[in-house]
């Protein structure tokens, strides 16, 4: 019986779990660890579950199972452990959150699986991870996003930040403005600025005139930017500045 004992496996009669919480790879931290290995070797065996006809699947160690096929080695050093899909789950999930650099996504999908096929709490997450209750929470709150949005993130074309600030829009908000972000590289605190430009910001609804009009502009990033330079030369807003130049264009206009 093999169970919970280090031994030196066959690298070929190893398998991946399919259904492991880690998606992606970085090829070059995977290249990085299998040149240590070739300097200083295997510092820490994986762990694997038998599944018969002499095959192992990995429940912890891909990357160092990926690294010591890539420099050709024919055996890796694992523990074999009797365990079952749940007991994998379970494993996985959280040494994967302890341990690996999971993007926000990957978090938030490992975090739900924890609640929907481990029946853990938000607190109990947390307690499990050592994060708090909010932190589980809020990056749960990612899966809410569009798959697009939520693709962007994965791949790190906009942040964790943005993320969180585009969860509270509207659908077509969330595009319109997801899309400008992506398409100009926009900050977060330029996206932030956007989305008061659209929305009347918060405690300001009793400054606005019974009679006033609301109105959202989208203008470009450099147009923006002049705009606040000239705001505080003038020592006022932008949104009082932009009020401003309404006025009197409106003062001269024909129309009126």
């Amino acid at each position: 019986m093999m169970s919970n004992k280090i031994v030196e496996l066959p690298l070929d009669s190893i398998i991946s779990d399919p259904n492991q919480p880690r998606k992606s790879f970085d090829e070059t931290k995977i290249q990085e660890l299998a040149e240590s290995v070739t300097q200083h070797g295997l510092l820490q065996p994986i762990l694997v579950r038998p599944l018969g006809n002499g095959k192992f699947q990995i429940v912890h160690g891909e990357r160092r199972w990926r690294a010591c096929k890539l420099i050709g080695l024919k055996t890796i050093k694992a523990e074999v452990r009797e365990l079952d899909d749940k007991e994998v789950l379970e494993i996985q999930l959280v040494e994967n959150l302890q341990r690996e650099n999971l993007n926000p996504i990957e978090e938030a999908e490992a975090f739900n699986r924890m609640v929907e096929e481990l029946g853990y709490t938000h607190e109990a997450i947390a307690k499990r991870v050592g994060k708090s209750r909010e932190y589980v929470t809020n990056k749960l709150r990612l899966l809410k996003l569009p798959d697009d949005i939520k693709n962007a993130l994965r791949e790190g074309k906009i942040t964790e930040s943005h993320a969180k600030a585009l969860i509270s829009l509207k659908n077509n908000e969330q595009t319109e403005i997801f899309e400008k972000v992506v398409a100009e590289g926009l900050s977060i605190r330029e996206m932030e600025e956007i989305i008061k430009g659209n929305n009347v910001p918060r405690g300001t609804m009793s400054d606005i005139p019974s009679d006033g009009l609301i109105i959202g502009v989208w203008v470009s990033q450099q147009t923006h930017q002049k705009l606040r330079e000239l705001a505080m030369s003038e020592n006022t807003t932008v949104e009082q500045l932009c009020s401003n130049i309404i006025k009197e264009a409106m003062e001269n206009c024909p129309l009126k």
